[in-house]
C-alpha cells in the first residue's frame, strides 16, 4: 500500500501560463509551490527537514521569473479585483447602484483621486472587467437581497 507523505500541495502557476486554455499560451514559468509534509515515525528517518527540532513541515517554492512583461494593459485588465475594490463596489451596490453605474462610478473616483488616472483605469484590481462587476452584482443580490430574478 502506497502511502503519501504530503499533508498538502498546491502549485499555484503565473497568469499568463495557459490563459487561452485552446491555444498553447506563452508557458510562463514563474510559479509558487506550497508543501505540508507530514511528521510520521517513518517520514522522521527519511527527510532531514522532518529531523529537525522543531520539525521543519512546511517548505515554499518560489519562482517569481516571467518571461512576458507584467506591465501591459492586458495583463493588468485581468488582475483579480482586491479586497478593498470587491468592498467598495459592495457599498455602491448597496446604495442602489446596478453593474453599469458601479463601474462608472468607480471610474469617475479613481480620475478624482488617482495621481495616474489612466494608468489605474486599466488596472483590474482596481477597476474589474464588466463580466466581473457583474458576476459581483449577482452574488451581492443573492446574498443580500435574495434570488437574483435573472438566475431563475
Amino acid at each position: 500500500m502506497l502511502f503519501d507523505r504530503k499533508a498538502y500541495k498546491e502549485v499555484y502557476v503565473c497568469r499568463e501560463h495557459r490563459h487561452n486554455k485552446n491555444e498553447e499560451g506563452i508557458q510562463c514559468p514563474a510559479q509558487m509551490t506550497l508543501e505540508i509534509k507530514l511528521e510520521t515515525p517513518n517520514t522522521k528517518k527519511k527527510d532531514t527537514f522532518l529531523c529537525e527540532n522543531p520539525p521543519l513541515k512546511g517548505v515554499v517554492e518560489i519562482n517569481a521569473v516571467h518571461n512576458h512583461s507584467t506591465q501591459t494593459t492586458a495583463f493588468l485588465t485581468r488582475l483579480h479585483p482586491s479586497q478593498a475594490t470587491k468592498r467598495k463596489f459592495d457599498q455602491l451596490f448597496e446604495d442602489g447602484h446596478g453593474p453599469t453605474s458601479a463601474r462608472v462610478a468607480c471610474i469617475d473616483m479613481l480620475k478624482v483621486t488617482s495621481e495616474q488616472p489612466a494608468v489605474s483605469i486599466i488596472r483590474g484590481d482596481l477597476v474589474p472587467t464588466m463580466s466581473s462587476v457583474a458576476h459581483s452584482y449577482r452574488r451581492f443580490r443573492t446574498e443580500d437581497i435574495g434570488m437574483h430574478p435573472l438566475s431563475r
